[in-house]
């Protein structure tokens, strides 16, 4: 299996920007860190959220809070995020054209201390966010980040047919509030700014940049009760503990991210969701929970696949754990599936899985050695 991923910058790197905005209370949670040896967990039973439509997503004004009133006409942060909800299938400019919405709306709104901004909303057919989201984050910012900036701020959230493009100033508290909105009323994950954590991840950047990683958690024990109901503090201390070789703790980590994200108290964006799903399917296939393993990297590879993240770097790595696990389980009709999906994506998992401990006694059948050819 692959055990070494290189994701710690994008983790530290293009998040600090984030960290500087505003952000609103969370609720204080301790830390269960459950090691159980059993999947992923999953969104927590409970009351029904309300029911998702463009109608209800829109905020009424009695909602509103004091110092929050709705202006008239597009006050978006940048001029693409209009360009995209005038024409969102951008029909004689991309071939094939993106699925067109089945319905559109916006609002724009402000807050006392802040500025216009616009949120835009599309519902689609069932797979329409999964096809538009990868060309409109390419509109949004080029190849300079996956995660908003100061120049290119929008956020776009993907719940079921709908996809949601917030259009404000990075961390405005007009947009905060929308989105804690979303959080409590529709269980939508919403991702959440963190301020009050930058001057320590400074310091967790300056260890991670000297290869401290024995000083990167000491800051983390040193401040608990601060990072505690963190997800992505959680998601970074996974990686830490699997370049340290600690396979408990790396489950126990990634364990607390997701646990998290799905109880909704702290969201993560959509690529530390999968990197924490995979994370952790790595943490019980190195600790041989082989049958929990397989679960939680199956739904690695479809949220990667859902949320359309990168074929190559995300969704042919979990695929690449999950063909370990099952070919570890003999169960090697699956284990030949997720290998070809792997390699489908990026063929150098070829060479790779020559030498894997995990596939030696698959690659004794003569099927998977024709895959190999």
């Amino acid at each position: 299996m692959k055990t070494v991923r290189s994701t710690i910058f994008i983790f530290l790197g293009s998040f600090l920007l984030l960290l500087e905005c505003q952000t609103v209370a969370l609720p204080q949670v301790p830390p269960t860190l459950s090691q159980d040896g059993s999947p992923a967990p999953e969104p927590p039973k409970g009351p029904k959220p309300a029911p998702v439509t463009l109608e209800a997503l829109v905020p009424t004004a009695a909602e509103l809070p004091k110092g929050m009133r709705r202006v008239h006409g597009d006050h978006p942060a940048s001029f693409h995020a209009w360009f995209f909800y005038e024409d969102p299938s951008h029909e004689g400019y991309l071939s094939p054209p993106i699925p067109v919405p089945k319905g559109k709306t916006y609002f724009s709104f402000v807050a006392k201390k802040g500025v216009p901004g616009t949120v835009y909303l599309f519902e689609y057919d069932e797979d329409g966010p999964r096809d538009a989201i990868a060309y409109l984050k390419g509109l949004l910012r080029g190849v300079e980040s996956e995660h908003p900036t100061e120049e290119h701020p929008e956020e776009v959230i993907v719940h079921g047919r709908f996809l949601i493009l917030i259009s404000f100033p990075l961390g405005d508290p007009a947009a905060e509030w929308f989105k804690e909105r979303l959080r409590k009323k529709f269980g939508i994950p919403a991702f959440r700014q963190r301020p009050d954590l930058l001057p320590l991840f400074q310091k967790i950047k300056a260890a991670w940049e000297k290869s401290d990683y024995d000083g990167e958690m000491r800051l983390f024990e040193k401040n608990a009760a601060a990072v505690a109901d963190w997800s992505l503090g959680w998601g970074l201390r996974g990686e830490l503990y699997e370049m340290k070789g600690d396979r408990l703790e790396q489950e126990r980590a990634y364990r607390r991210a997701l646990e998290l994200h799905y109880g909704n108290v702290d969201p993560l964006e959509d690529y530390y969701v999968w990197s924490s799903l995979d994370g952790l399917g790595m943490a019980l296939l190195l600790r041989r929970n082989l049958d929990s393993a397989t679960v939680t990297l199956e739904r690695a590879v479809a949220f990667a696949m859902e949320k359309g993240l990168d074929i190559k770097e995300q969704t042919s790595q979990s695929s690449y754990n999950l063909a370990c696990a099952y070919a570890l389980l003999k169960k090697y009709p699956e284990a030949l599936g997720a290998l070809k999906k792997a390699i489908a994506a990026y063929p150098n998992w070829k060479e790779y899985c020559r030498t894997d401990e995990d596939l030696v006694e698959a690659l004794k059948r003569k099927e998977f050695q024709d895959l190999l050819k």
